[in-house]
């Protein structure tokens, strides 16, 4: 309706970006531009030719091209939005590095679990190589293999991923489709390569080192019985209550590293879940207010 009534062409506003050299001051083009005055013949761009054939007509009518049409000036240091693509990728950024530290550490803790639970179910085979002289570093660094292979094969292949083509591009999608910017050229920093490959099997270890070394502290003898920890046989006193309720907390303090684990990735899921939908009812709200504002 409004481009039959021509009432689009009325709405048209334009607005140029500058850049400055050395030897001009926002304010010297402020001038420049008020006194500046054009003839549409003089502009040899095809597209803008095409579409001043569409609208001389109602412009001769409305406009004197011999006047100046500047009626908004913004320097860089008073335009917020000026630094808003790089703002907005700039947090993104940081959250995500934030986020793959706490990923990772998760990810290290829940294979050291099924390291553990391998452990626990080899208990005898290890106590029958510390008593013929295998030492504790040998096992350790046996235990650790595993888990800093693992980690090391995904960053390599997850770094490699996110520099490709499509993975950089898919990242930068939605920021090349919210603003105005160019195709931007790929930088390959030294600390990202180190954060995707060298970081996650430092964390695998060190997080595996902690929790293996504790298990193979135990005597040669205790292992070949595959005897528990005394805290895991303490006497709690949970007498009058239901059996079956009684059982399953007993069951609970000797599983307790599995239960955290659990516990630990609902949490993480469940955060991401809220967020989403947070997330969802926030832009469906805007989008109805924003709807009914709009006269």
């Amino acid at each position: 309706m409004l481009k039959g009534e021509r009432g689009s062409i009325q709405s048209e506003e334009y607005v140029y970006a500058y850049r400055l050299n050395d030897n001009a001051t926002d304010k010297e083009l402020k001038e420049i531009l008020k006194g500046f005055t054009m003839s549409a013949d003089d502009i040899e761009d095809s597209y803008f030719q095409e579409y001043w054939d569409k609208t001389e007509t109602f412009i001769d009518d409305n406009f004197d091209l011999e006047l100046s049409k500047l009626t908004q000036f913004l320097t860089a240091e008073d335009n917020m939005r000026i630094g808003g693509a790089g703002d907005d990728v700039a947090i993104n950024k940081s959250v995500g590095l934030f986020a793959g530290v706490l990923l990772i550490i998760l990810i290290a803790y829940v294979i050291s679990v099924f390291v553990v639970h391998t452990m626990e179910k080899e208990s005898g085979v290890i106590g029958t190589l510390y008593a013929l002289g295998v030492k504790r570093r040998e096992l350790l660094l046996h235990y650790l293999i595993l888990p800093g292979a693992v980690t090391l094969i995904a960053g390599v292949i997850g770094t490699f991923m996110g520099y490709s083509s499509y993975g950089v591009r898919s990242q930068m999608q939605d920021c090349y489709n919210y603003f105005s910017i160019p195709d931007l050229e790929v930088v390959y920093e030294a600390y990202l390569f180190i954060y995707g490959t060298v970081m996650p099997p430092v964390v695998a270890a060190v997080t595996n080192f902690c929790i293996i070394r504790k298990k193979l502290k135990k005597p040669a003898l205790a292992l070949i019985r595959n005897e528990q920890k005394a805290t895991n046989k303490k006497n709690i006193r949970l007498k009058g209550g239901d059996f079956v309720r009684i059982f399953q907390f007993r069951q609970f303090l000797r599983e307790r590293r599995t239960a955290f684990t659990v516990f630990l990735g609902m949490f993480f899921s469940l955060l991401i879940c809220m967020l989403c939908l947070n997330c969802y009812v926030l832009c469906r709200h805007i989008k109805e207010e924003t709807s009914m504002d709009t006269k």
